[in-house]
């Protein structure tokens, strides 16, 4: 007879929590990552300056109305572009390092649900599903962000290519991490059940 430890059969009961899981736990990856780009791109402000992340080029004007706004926030920059400049770094900053915040609560919360589980319980979904999917949105991500800014600095300079920059390179170590945890298969692994003695 099978021991009182044997693995459970995987079946559909625990499918909506493991999706659950799967879901959050992709969320909080991405969101985690917004948020390494967001402090990235303050290095980037440190080294560059901060036009090479948020400026808007000498092409753009603004209305009074919002020049107002930036001067507001920024009395001591001297102009409307430079104030512009500065609200616009600071505010891409600040919110994407704060959205890392919703991110590892998101983690926690599928932390506790994978805790949840109990140990004999077969899993229903593959193992690497989740590092699978998530190589494959970053690849696409990084691929996007890194063509785009590139494609900007060719033929508009390069002001504000920082921000996607930023993006685009931690894009790219997070799909090199998500692939090598994959294990380079779509397939999951399926341990062999017991035989009856």
């Amino acid at each position: 007879m099978p021991s009182d430890t044997a693995r459970v059969k995987p079946g559909t009961r625990h499918l909506p929590r493991e999706l659950v899981i799967a879901l959050l736990t992709l969320a909080a990856a991405g969101l985690i990552a917004i948020s390494v780009s967001g402090a990235l791109a303050l290095v980037f402000g440190q080294i560059a300056g901060k036009e090479f992340v948020a400026g808007d080029g000498s092409a753009v004007t603004y209305t009074d109305e919002r020049c107002a706004v930036f001067l507001e926030h920024a009395p001591d920059a001297g102009s409307c572009g430079a104030a512009a400049t500065e609200y616009n770094f600071d505010k891409l900053v600040s919110n994407r390092v704060s959205i890392g915040i919703v991110g590892v609560l998101a983690f926690g919360v599928a932390w506790l649900l994978q805790r949840r589980r109990k140990p004999v319980d077969i899993p229903v979904l593959p193992r690497n599903l989740v590092s699978t999917v998530a190589s494959v949105i970053f690849s696409i991500v990084a691929f996007g962000l890194l063509a785009f800014s590139l494609m900007q600095l060719i033929y508009a300079g390069s002001d504000g290519i920082g921000a996607d920059l930023a993006g685009g390179i931690v894009c790219a170590i997070a799909f090199i991490v998500a692939q090598r945890r994959s294990g380079r298969s779509l397939v999951s692994y399926v341990r062999p059940e017991p035989e009856d003695d």
